[in-house]
């Protein structure tokens, strides 16, 4: 077997990612990455997580400026975040 993995590039909103991570769930992904729009809509990826049992990353565009931009709030648990370019900064 290999993993499947899903990298939606943002283009969906809440009800659709929900309803995607769904019809997917017969595929088993290892994970889905970066369904929704706007990307760092913490809230959103909060609920999408809670819908799913299908892992969600978040991916490169949610990075360390993004989480200061929102006041520090903290995003829902995901896949490591950042890319590696924000890793290579560590």
């Amino acid at each position: 077997d290999i993993p499947l993995m899903l990298d939606t590039n943002c283009t969906w909103d809440l009800a659709v990612s929900k309803r995607m991570a769904q019809d997917m769930a017969q595929y088993n992904l290892a994970w889905l990455e970066e369904p929704l729009f706007p990307p760092d809509d913490y809230k959103a990826l909060a609920a999408l997580r809670a819908s799913t049992k299908t892992p969600i990353a978040a991916g490169e565009n949610l990075d360390g400026t993004s989480l200061q931009a929102k006041g520090g709030q903290k995003p829902a648990p995901t896949k490591p975040q950042g890319g590696l370019s924000q890793a290579k900064k560590k």
